[in-house]
């Protein structure tokens, strides 16, 4: 049977339940992470189970590059590059993800630090000019390419 969702509801669906357990867990003090849990009928700790988590995500990364390898899929410089550019902002995500409200706001120690808040609406308003110049560039040397 073939499923209806597109890969972008998929990645939004699983997305939006990694960032919910993110915030859950962000708040794990480093006694939370030496109590003791199971994993596969071993005793372990927390912090085991945190570790076990991110690579997880790495294995399942490994393998989905190597099945589209596998089935011809070449992947641009662009594509390499957007999908590190996204594998960063997820770090991002997870660091502001941790954040109260009130550490959200504030500013750093130093004169001039922006606050996390002003960092994201940086970020925000930085993508839309990357994208803007990227697609500029790319449409003006496009046309260059089909002029006699």
């Amino acid at each position: 049977m073939v499923s209806t969702t597109s890969a972008l509801d998929s990645v939004q669906r699983v997305t939006a339940e990694r960032e919910r357990i993110v915030r859950e867990l962000a708040t794990l003090s480093e006694a939370d992470c030496l109590a003791p849990a199971q994993w596969n009928g071993i005793q372990r700790n927390v912090n085991f189970l945190l570790r076990a988590y991110s690579l997880h995500e790495l294995d399942h990364l490994q393998h989905l590059q190597k099945l589209l390898t596998k089935r011809g899929r070449v992947f641009s410089e662009a594509q390499i590059l957007l999908s590190k550019a996204q594998a960063l902002r997820g770090e991002v995500a997870a660091l502001l993800l941790s954040l109260s409200d009130e550490e959200f706001d504030a500013a750093g120690p130093d004169e001039g630090d922006w606050s996390p808040r002003q960092l994201v609406e940086h970020l925000a308003q930085v993508d839309g000019n990357y994208a803007r110049n990227i697609q500029s560039a790319v449409e003006q040397a496009r046309g260059r390419a089909t002029t006699p």
